[in-house]
């Protein structure tokens, strides 16, 4: 049996401040969009239904989720520095998500891109977007799937 250990080790807190950094600033773009966006309509009701387009209305949804996963990793990342296994557990989660997240969108964004004029240019833009997230995402994505599935790690958390 391995000893559990009372403090994380350098790789762990690196890995939890990371996703901490990552999560807050994913968290805080997605709250500044989705202020910015519905501050000038009035609700939020008005604006999906004012969303003709699909592509309109994927720009107006996926930043929901994407605040939603960024608070979870906010969450995740304060109890992986507490050695939680179910955080263990979460992280490996959000690693399929965050890229997970992105191609769906992309997916969506590239099926719109055959038509033509404004919900175009909206899925040129999506595409863009989305893809640049992923590629921002992909690093951090990997680093922690191959650091939160070794044996070595698994059994510092309880």
């Amino acid at each position: 049996m391995h000893e559990i250990a009372s403090r994380p080790t350098s790789s762990i807190v690196a890995a939890a401040a990371a996703l901490l950094l990552v999560s807050a600033g994913l968290f805080c773009l997605s709250a500044w969009y989705l202020h910015a966006t519905y501050y000038r309509s009035g609700s939020m009701r008005q604006v999906l239904v004012g969303a003709q387009a699909p592509t309109v209305f994927l720009f107006d949804v996926m930043p929901i989720f994407v605040l939603a996963f960024s608070l979870l990793g906010i969450v995740t990342s304060l109890e992986l520095f507490r050695l939680r296994e179910r955080a263990r557990t979460a992280v490996i989660i959000l690693c399929v998500v965050a890229l997970a997240g992105p191609i769906f969108a992309m997916t969506l964004f590239l099926a719109a891109a055959n038509d033509r004029g404004r919900a175009a240019i909206n899925a040129a833009y999506g595409l863009f977007i989305y893809g640049a997230l992923f590629l921002c995402m992909l690093p951090f994505s990997i680093w922690w799937l191959v650091l939160f599935s070794r044996q070595n790690v698994r059994s510092q958390f309880h």
